[in-house]
């Protein structure tokens, strides 16, 4: 119907003051996460159950845990965060190399690992498009260590996926798709006749993925492909990119972004 639910202001008091940053959702079971630091509500009446001392990434969760990545600027070379998902209190944290600023929220591999992008940044200077690097950081839940971390061309853009044991990630211009357990390339795709994956050569760009038992979606800021995981070659392509989401009925969502003189959109398209 569209009714609002119900409305509740961030817990803009100790231990966050003044200092409370909004950050993306995470939503597992009954519980809704988000911002920094970490706060826990009902996601039926959005009762305050708990806030963390500490924040960073989005924050992704799971029953058991709230998980959360931190910047370079963290002390001790702390890399990832864990938190009882009931309570709030620290479950363990993993220290490791995080040298790029920009982090994505973790993303749970589905066999005890999760994965954190940390980000370079495309930036314009004197009319020419520049770009940092960035690294892809895998982090073991069960021993707590960083155990593989790959470097590339991961611009702001790109936020990694993972199915069926492997992640993906846009790396440049193109896709790469690497083993969860050693951070190996397993395949490389890039599209044809297509160079703005990631970068549209003005400072901006897209590179949006998601992905089903068979299919991978990649997103440019001109179009979007379904390349098939088995063959690794595109099924089919429509003339229009931006973010992307599946619905469980089957129905890919792409959220177009204005551009020129075409106002923004939504596309829904049947999977089925």
């Amino acid at each position: 119907t569209g009714a609002k639910t119900f409305l509740v202001n961030p817990p803009c008091a100790s231990p966050c003051g003044d200092a409370y940053k909004v950050t993306g959702l995470a939503v597992s079971g009954s519980f809704v996460y988000a911002g920094d630091p970490v706060s826990a509500y009902d996601a039926g009446d959005g009762a305050l159950l708990w806030t963390a001392a500490g924040g960073g990434s989005d924050p992704s969760a799971d029953p058991q845990a709230v998980y959360y990545a931190l910047d370079e600027d963290s002390t001790a070379n702390t890399a990832l965060v864990t938190l009882d998902a009931a309570s709030g209190s620290s479950l363990f944290q993993v220290t490791g190399a995080h040298e790029s600023g920009e982090v994505t929220a973790p993303v749970l591999d589905g066999m005890d690992g999760a994965v954190v992008g940390r980000l370079g940044i495309a930036y314009l200077f004197q009319g020419t498009v520049h770009r940092t690097g960035g690294f892809l950081d895998h982090y073991a839940l069960t021993t707590h260590v960083q155990d593989w971390q790959v470097t590339g061309d991961f611009a702001h853009f790109s936020k990694p996926v993972t199915a069926k044991g492997i992640v993906y990630i846009c790396n440049g211009k193109a896709l790469d798709a690497y083993a969860v357990s050693d951070g190996i390339l397993q395949w490389s795709w890039k599209p044809a006749n297509d160079t703005t994956l990631q970068d549209d050569g003005a400072g901006g760009g897209n590179c949006s993925l998601a992905v089903t038992n068979n299919v991978l979606f990649v997103s440019s800021s001109q179009a979007t492909y379904a390349v098939g995981l088995s063959d690794h070659t595109s099924k089919w392509s429509y003339p229009a990119g931006g973010r992307l989401a599946i619905s469980p009925s089957g129905l890919l969502y792409i959220s177009v972004n204005a551009h020129g003189d075409t106002p923004g959109h939504l596309v829904a398209i049947n999977l089925h």
